[in-house]
């Protein structure tokens, strides 16, 4: 299970609003709007998913997320959902839908040049 307190697995909308402040006018990709909707309707399902044990997989590799957030409306909050964690250990949320989103979010992101830093 990935474990995490209040503060490191939630987060408010203005917390995400300021994160992502200064990425708002940056555009990265276009995504059909169906598409989109398709891929939204799967965050529930990886929500509710479990996570296989860590496995030790390398050392002194950082760690690469990806993941995405669903709302909490019992907290009003945005929780943090992994669907893969790689690098130093691996853990994969084990649910099918986690797989769908993973497989597409990575997709995506080969098809464009590394966002420019600076």
């Amino acid at each position: 299970m990935i474990e995490g307190s209040e503060d490191t697995l939630y987060y408010s909308a203005a917390e995400l609003e300021q994160a992502y402040a200064d990425a708002r006018d940056s555009l990265i990709a276009t995504v059909d709007r169906d598409e989109l909707q398709e891929k939204y309707l799967l965050i529930a399902g990886a929500a509710r998913g479990s996570y296989s044990p860590p496995a030790d997989a390398a050392a002194d590799a950082g760690s690469l997320v990806v993941g995405c957030l669903a709302f909490d409306q019992d907290r009003e909050r945005y929780r943090k959902v992994i669907l893969t964690l790689t690098g130093d250990v691996e853990v994969t949320n084990l649910t099918s839908e986690a797989a769908e989103l993973d497989t597409w979010l990575r997709n995506i992101t080969q098809q464009f040049p590394p966002y420019p830093r600076g």
